[in-house]
């Protein structure tokens, strides 16, 4: 028997039209690639943010469209200087076997890499020029995306090296199309009263909005006929 597909997965935006960000992010994202590619700008694009608004997501499917082969890494698997430099040391500049496209990074949760691990980013994508060097052989590099929850303050030097946007929670009204979307698609038959209140619970985020939905309509169906006024806390 097929498992039926999570709905986290399920209604992950596929490509950059289904993504629902600050127009600002999209603009500033799309200078930023533009001056990468004319070697005029930052290498680093830096997303910060709060969970569970999709700066991952859109990290990922801003630069498949421009025709890069993304290795993601998470602050889980490289905490410290060395980690972080061998890995990405690895991959820099490369291209992938398999599809022959160039290699893009994101380093998601940098707030989580240890202040050795920041300096061990830094050194690989901004390497020192030895004298009388010819200055493009600093772009022999690939494109990193670093995103973070929080700014601390050992992440002030990466940051000042980098195209730095914020990217802000969904409003409610976002959060209210997402929900009726996914209505429409599971015909789900909450009413508009439900809906909203799953807007208001969701606090914000994308992911949560998402599992409350499937909770309710898979599992908890019941819980809302029973007490409709009182089923979510």
């Amino acid at each position: 028997m097929k498992m039926e597909q999570l709905w986290n997965e399920k209604y992950r935006p596929k490509v950059l039209d289904d993504v629902i960000v600050p127009f600002k992010l999209l603009v500033e994202s799309k200078k930023w690639m533009k001056h990468f590619k004319e070697k005029t700008g930052y290498p680093c694009l830096f997303i910060s943010g709060p969970p569970g608004i999709g700066k991952t997501t859109f990290a990922r499917i801003f630069l498949e469209q421009y025709g890069y082969h993304v290795c993601e890494f998470n602050a889980s698997e490289l905490r410290n200087g060395p980690a972080v430099s061998s890995k990405l040391r690895e991959i820099n500049g490369k291209r992938d076997i398999s599809t022959n496209e160039y290699l893009a990074i994101i380093m998601d949760e940098v707030d989580g890499i240890d202040r050795n691990g920041i300096s061990g980013l830094i050194d690989v994508i901004f390497p020192k020029q030895k004298k009388n060097k010819n200055k493009n052989n600093q772009w022999n590099i690939s494109p990193l995306v670093c995103i973070s929850n929080v700014i601390t303050p050992k992440m002030k030097t990466l940051i000042a090296k980098s195209t730095h946007v914020k990217m802000t929670e969904p409003s409610r009204k976002e959060l209210y199309e997402l929900a009726n979307k996914i209505k429409k698609k599971e015909n789900i038959t909450f009413d508009d009263d439900v809906i909203l209140k799953i807007v208001k619970h969701s606090q914000g985020d994308y992911r949560r909005l998402i599992n409350i939905m499937e909770y309710f309509w898979i599992d908890g169906k019941d819980i809302i006929e029973k007490d409709k006024d009182n089923w979510i806390e």
